[in-house]
């Protein structure tokens, strides 16, 4: 136990003292004080009593016998939508549980989704992952942003591919997934204040916010090659949290101005662009080139456009799912095949005169993509691996790729695109703005990641909605 204070009274509460959280399945620890009811957050108390699993948020407060800490949240609440409002905190259990149902009511309806209690504390509904498959909401509560740091308000962010790996497959690239945890690494959003020694940002800043915290230190960032980090933090890789959350405090060097034209929604795209400009660099592409491109998913789609804009030839997409397909030839692709109802390498080398494509790029990495993608480049190509496959291994036919002396490229998520990101989206986004094909409260995310993964409703790219 540590000291702490009331924030309503300043009562210093003394080492040991045993006031507990609401309960470990909301995750809202809240120290309490039982002379005035009101909290300071503690993520180092939780409630001694065991609350049923899939019990109501409204009945908790009747479970849980350290409801009392609800009290200010519930006050706070009802009064941030009028700044001027200056009701007293409730001081009885009767009155206390009013306020608390006042406040369900209110989540319930939509009216209030964050809770800012005295100023100094957020607390927000956050989808959490803590099994396969499985997602529930908890309460976590936002601290003070750090020296260096800025708190941000995080008001949309896409569903990547990588986010369905954790949800699905239980890990990622032999890594497995560290539960609980929070997913999300395309997000965008407004500033709600700076922490100490920041200046140049103030509340109501529209970001765009990197997911990444490079250490800028280590031989990888001295030479340029942040993406390579040796003490990388990926935030929504486990053990580090994602941005599916109302509130986050990152270093100011993640934060880049987000162009007035551009929509929070549409800002969502710069991350996943960002990671196709450097699947570029390995690209090389000429003008007049050719490429197949194995998914039509959003990085796929963005590597199509990505080429066409560079200059490209033809360039063939491949990708089982028909409005994905669609897609890719509003992205630009001159051809869209079904990789189910025709064989693609027989198809491209028929459509090359057997030649192949200079490069062959793969976003998918499922099924037979990357043994494909050896089949269709040509003689001296290039084949470049953007996606993630799901096995621990990959297997390759070396012996083709020796005898084409092809080469081989991997991509490792993005290295300082995100600015030319953002200038391509504010001049495209139109062009670009197909691939937002569905968005999606916060409150809804296990629905959509279930369709996500099944591939329904025509989905590409998925934004979370926050506010």
């Amino acid at each position: 136990m540590v000291a702490s204070r009331c924030y309503s009274c300043a009562t210093t509460l003394p080492n040991g003292t045993d006031f507990k959280s609401v309960c470990p399945k909301c995750s809202a620890a809240l120290h309490c004080c039982k002379q005035c009811a009101h909290f300071e957050p503690s993520t180092r108390f939780q409630c001694l009593k065991p609350i049923p699993a899939r019990l109501p948020l409204k009945d908790q407060a009747n479970e849980c016998n350290w409801f009392e800490a609800r009290v200010t949240v519930a006050r706070d609440a009802t009064s941030s939508t009028s700044p001027t409002a200056s009701s007293p905190a409730p001081r009885n259990s009767s009155d206390a549980r009013a306020a608390f149902a006042t406040l369900v009511g209110e989540v319930a309806q939509g009216r209030v989704r964050t809770i800012v209690a005295g100023g100094h504390l957020a607390v927000a509904v956050i989808p959490e992952l803590y099994q396969p498959h499985q997602f529930r909401l908890v309460e976590r509560p936002a601290s003070d942003p750090a020296p260096g740091e800025v708190q941000v308000r995080v008001e949309a962010c896409g569903i990547c591919g990588s986010d369905l790996h954790y949800f699905a497959e239980g890990g990622i690239c032999g890594t497995p997934n560290v539960y609980p945890m929070v997913l999300g690494h395309e997000p965008t959003g407004s500033v709600v204040k700076a922490g100490p020694g920041v200046s140049g940002w103030v509340p109501g800043d529209r970001v765009a916010l990197e997911p990444a915290v490079y250490c800028y230190h280590c031989e990888q960032c001295l030479s340029g090659h942040h993406n390579l980090c040796a003490h990388l933090h990926f935030l929504s890789a486990p053990p580090d949290p994602g941005f599916h959350r109302e509130y986050i405090n990152l270093p100011v060097a993640n934060l880049l101005p987000l162009p007035p034209e551009i929509s929070f929604q549409e800002g969502t795209l710069f991350e996943p662009l960002a990671v196709v400009l450097h699947s570029l660099r390995f690209v090389q592409l000429q003008p007049g080139e050719t490429a197949a491109v194995f998914g039509a998913g959003p990085i796929g789609l963005l590597t199509i456009f990505a080429l066409k804009l560079a200059g490209a030839g033809r360039v063939w997409s491949v990708e089982p799912v028909a409005e994905r397909r669609d897609l890719a030839c509003r992205l630009g692709a001159d051809a869209a095949l079904d990789p189910t109802g025709i064989d693609p390498v027989r198809q491209i080398l028929a459509d090359t005169g057997g030649r192949g494509v200079d490069a062959a790029i793969d976003c998918a990495t499922r099924g037979a993509s990357l043994s494909q993608g050896v089949e269709v480049a040509r003689r001296g190509g290039r084949l470049v691996v953007t996606g993630i496959p799901s096995e621990a291994r990959s297997a390759l036919d070396l012996h083709a790729m020796r005898r084409k002396e092809l080469a081989l490229f991997n991509v490792r998520r993005s290295n300082r695109q995100s600015e030319s990101a953002l200038d391509l989206l504010r001049e495209h986004r139109r062009r670009l703005a197909p691939i937002l094909t569905h968005e999606t409260p916060l409150e809804d995310v296990q629905q959509t990641f279930t369709k996500l993964e099944r591939y329904q409703d025509g989905m590409a790219k998925v934004v979370v909605r926050l506010t």
